[in-house]
């Protein structure tokens, strides 16, 4: 039906086009107009004999009409959060003329300063999706945390100034941080009705005030900085900017309710920071929120509930009982991708049920651990029952792995409250951490009784799933055990670190601990499946969170997960980071290990596996196109691990332009040892896979990232391969010059790609590298790649076929010089 629209331009519209807000509209303050514009559209379609057409067109009219009169109050959210975005831009430019100092404490101060606008801001979070990524995002909304490129923002920031205290790991993110402020602000500036509507602007404020009682109140925002008061203020703040406006719509009575719970949400601030109350001090000053007592913390959850419930009846009556579209909603923990794999064989498959295996008799220890809780409770002791509640944690930590094989029973079972709609009020939370709320934060023994008894019918559920679990490879296969292995490796140090589980009870120890515990126990099973070298790696790694707890408490790794050892309040931001670290380095491992797994080219190791990085025969040496001779200490056996660089990393163009590795071309010209030199091919070219690389730490404050098998130049011009260097060692730069080592990570970064040059080098993110690997020793991989060499010369590229998933390319060379040689 084509229609001109009141708004001025001709359209077409179809019924599910229309918002019905619009329709059904709000008449206040149209009066007069409103019964003109009807009596006319009835007389007229009565003399045109076309009444529904010409009453549909006056919905329209009184659509647009409605539209306007309404659009001013959020027009009038939106030009409050934009004057909040100009101070947003003087702050963040401060904290980025902070961080190009050295001055930490000045670091921090800019940072906290900075901080209060965007807070505000975020209730309109769901209108620029992609900026608010960019700006606030926590580790945990990426599957690799913080191993990743994604993760940038105040948050990144955060991370390096509070917990690292280096001012070199944040100055990279400032100004990025700057731009994209620069970004969000002209669009609060144009306020495009496109961008901003009513819709948002409720389903914002209702959702961001869940996440202050259900997931904020936890410190998983500021964890390392403490400045989780300053957050709720702020974000209370940006709520009722973007709310009020709406009062004239909403009955008295209404409005005075939700005037009322905000109020007593600003005297809860007050009350429970008096020396900086709701407005906040100099400089954003807020008390530290490690300094907030359970009993502060509890008050401040109940009353911003109860905020909630007033804005939802507010929303109700202002959107006609229509329910807000946008609320917190997941699941408790990262959704990992698919594993991109064929069908398993029957030796992976024999790998997951040896690992379920394990969690049998685990899980009728869970079931009488539940009994005993029930039994404690039933007493009457509350002290008796905190520990029941304690001592009955330990199992399901560890069969939470494959919670992906059994999501209801988990989500029953383990979901926190940000995991449903309404928080708290959710009718569908229930589980160990309703026990946990009622007992360590209510006091209430009754609470708890009816959670655990809830609960009991589910942990009978997930044991009968455990014990069935070899008929059942729908829930229990390969592909769910890897995501299990990565999500949790990840979620310890991205999201549980900030304490986000066992908030209350101040447990979080035991957590880490028994999930280090599950994720060993569903990993060995594969070791006979991974190269030797890669087992080693992990059991390395896993050793190095067992003994960072034992050097962390006497109590050690295993009497944490008993429940021993202190509470994790008085865990040091120092230990936290280093539970930090070594899960990452234990994460980044799994993530390079699922491929080994998945593509079927490791070799089995059947054999105790040797130290990593052993010494191997000499490789022959390379030809003169092929870049220096290979050391002795290169390992020239093919390794299953991603041989290139992530997409992150730059080279430089002939014209001077740097540009990143995802956008090198077949035919580019870029910096190698002698100059410049043409990309004849891509033995690599993946942008969308997630892999593991070593990331090197240079002297000159710089990082380099590679491969673990891709060879690097010495100082004496030979060939080594990237694991085989250490910290102090040097890596030669495209100055002619060479820089020390100063750190080794292990990264977890998207994209895998490896430029050919007809030189036989790169220099990567400054450093001079080899285009070959370990895979096939250099000499040879150049004698084979000459016949693509001489097709580039001649004008022909190679085909796409080898550009895109191109791991098959330097199999297929290996394979080759396998049956030349």
């Amino acid at each position: 039906m084509e229609l001109v629209s009141s708004c001025g331009k001709v359209e077409d519209f179809k019924q599910s086009d229309i918002d019905p807000f619009w329709i059904r509209g709000s008449f206040r303050g149209i009066g007069v107009e409103l019964v003109v514009v009807l009596f006319a559209c009835t007389v007229y379609g009565h003399i045109v004999k076309m009444k529904l057409k010409v009453l549909f067109a006056c919905v329209i009219l009184l659509a647009c009409v409605t539209g306007q009169e309404l659009q001013p109050r959020v027009d009038a959210g939106v030009a409050a959060l934009a004057e909040q975005c100009q101070i947003q831009r003087r702050s963040v430019a401060e904290l980025v003329d902070a961080l190009d100092g050295d001055d930490l404490d000045a670091v921090k101060a800019a940072y906290q300063a900075a901080r209060p606008p965007y807070e505000q801001i975020e209730v309109l979070a769901a209108c620029f999706e992609d900026l608010d990524e960019a700006i606030d995002a926590r580790a945990y909304a990426f599957d690799t945390g913080e191993l990743g490129d994604d993760f940038v923002g105040f948050h990144r920031i955060e991370a390096c100034i509070y917990r690292e205290e280096d001012i070199e790991c944040a100055r990279p993110y400032g100004r990025p941080l700057r731009r994209t402020i620069n970004e969000l602000c002209d669009v609060l500036d144009e306020g495009s009705t496109e961008v901003f509507n009513r819709g948002k602007t409720w389903d914002g404020a209702l959702g961001l005030t869940v996440e202050i009682g259900s997931k904020k109140i936890a410190s998983e925002e500021e964890t390392y900085s403490d400045l989780s008061l300053l957050i709720f203020r702020e974000n209370l703040k940006g709520i009722w900017s973007v709310i009020s406006p709406f009062e004239d719509e909403m009955e008295a009575e209404t409005y005075e309710a939700l005037e009322a719970a905000f109020n007593t949400m600003v005297d809860t601030m007050n009350q429970v920071d008096p020396e900086n109350g709701f407005d906040g001090g100099e400089g954003a000053a807020a008390k530290p929120y490690s300094e907030v007592s359970v009993e502060d913390r509890k008050l401040i959850s109940d009353n911003i509930y109860a905020f909630f419930l007033a804005l939802e009846a507010a929303n109700n009556e202002v959107r006609d009982g229509e329910e807000a579209e946008n609320l917190p909603e997941g699941a408790t923990r990262v959704q990992m991708g698919s594993l991109v794999t064929s069908r398993a064989t029957e030796r992976q498959n024999q790998a997951v049920l040896e690992g379920v295996a394990k969690f049998v008799e685990l899980c009728a220890s869970q079931q009488e651990l539940a009994a005993d809780l029930l039994t404690a409770i039933d007493s009457g002791d509350l002290d008796a029952s905190r520990d029941a509640y304690v001592a009955a944690r330990p199992p399901y930590e560890q069969i939470e792995v494959l919670a992906g094989s059994f999501e209801e029973e988990d989500t029953n079972i383990d979901s926190r409250p940000y995991a449903h709609n309404k928080g708290e009020l959710d009718e569908e939370f229930r589980g160990m951490h309703v026990v946990e709320y009622c007992l360590f934060r209510d006091d209430d023994l009754d609470c708890a009784r009816a959670a655990v008894t809830d609960v009991q019918g589910t942990i009978d559920s997930l044991c009968d799933k455990i014990d069935n679990a070899e008929n059942d490879p729908d829930n229990f296969n390969l592909e769910n055990t890897w995501d299990g292995l990565k999500a949790l490796s990840v979620e310890v140090p991205a999201k549980k670190i900030s304490s986000e589980e066992e908030t209350w009870s101040d447990h979080s120890l035991l957590i880490f601990t028994n999930n280090a515990k599950g994720i060993e126990s569903q990993l060995s099973p594969f070791y006979p499946l991974l190269p030797a070298a890669t087992v080693t790696g992990l059991q390395n790694s896993y050793q190095e969170i067992v003994s960072m707890f034992d050097n962390l408490d006497a109590a050690g790794f295993d009497g944490m997960a008993n429940g021993d050892g202190p509470l994790y309040s008085d865990v040091s931001i120092g230990d936290r980071d280093a539970i930090v670290d070594a899960f990452y380095n234990y994460a980044a491992l799994i993530w390079a290990a699922e491929d080994q797994v998945a593509d079927g080219e490791a070799s089995p190791s059947t054999s105790p596996p040797p130290s990593v990085s052993p010494t191997a025969s000499p490789s022959p040496t390379a030809s003169p196109t092929a870049s220096p001779t290979a050391s002795p200490t290169a390992t020239p056996s093919p390794s299953p691990e991603p041989v290139c660089f992530p997409g992150s990393a730059t080279v430089q163009l002939e014209t001077g332009e740097t540009v990143r590795m995802d956008q090198v071309a077949v035919g580019d010209k870029i910096r190698t040892s002698t100059g410049f030199s043409s990309v004849f091919m891509m033995g690599h070219k993946d942008s969308e896979i997630l892999a593991g690389y070593l990331s090197f730490k240079l002297a000159n404050g710089d990082f380099f990232r590679a491969s673990g098998s891709h060879y690097l130049v010495t100082e004496e011009g030979l060939l080594r391969a990237a694991r085989d260097f250490i910290v102090g060692d040097r890596l030669v730069t495209s100055m002619n010059g060479a820089v020390a080592i100063d750190a080794v990570d292990r990264v977890v970064a998207k994209g895998a790609f490896n430029p050919h040059t007809e030189q036989g080098d790169i220099v990567v993110d400054g450093v001079l590298a080899s285009c070959y690997t370990t895979m096939v020793p250099p000499a040879i991989a150049a004698w084979l790649l000459m016949p693509f060499r001489i097709l580039f010369r001649l004008g022909f590229t190679v085909p796409d076929l080898l550009h895109t998933n191109s791991s098959n390319l330097v199999v297929l060379l290996h394979k080759v010089a396998k049956w030349v040689f």
